[in-house]
């Protein structure tokens, strides 16, 4: 038996933007959650390099969340990025 990666195998059929993102949707709420999660830590977080730690974590799933946003948006203009952060990715 040969693995075979389906991006690339043509048996596996033509790729489905919309129905990917109804089934893998929930994976964007969830970055959306951590990252609010995150920002309520940097509220209470006294300790400027802890801060400074989670401000970059939270950067980074802000920064996936607006790639994946924009990847989709320039496949389907019906969509925008109205994730409100108050980081800039």
């Amino acid at each position: 038996m040969v693995a075979r990666d389906p991006r690339f195998d043509a048996t596996a059929g033509e790729f489905r933007a919309d129905l990917f993102r109804r089934a893998y949707g929930f994976v964007d709420d969830l970055k959306r959650g951590e990252v609010q999660e995150l920002e309520g830590k940097i509220g209470k977080t006294k300790n400027v390099e802890d801060r400074h730690k989670l401000e970059r974590v939270a950067q980074k799933y802000v920064r996936l969340l607006c790639s994946d946003v924009l990847v989709w948006w320039s496949k389907s203009s019906a969509l925008c990025c109205s994730f409100p952060h108050r980081f800039h990715a």
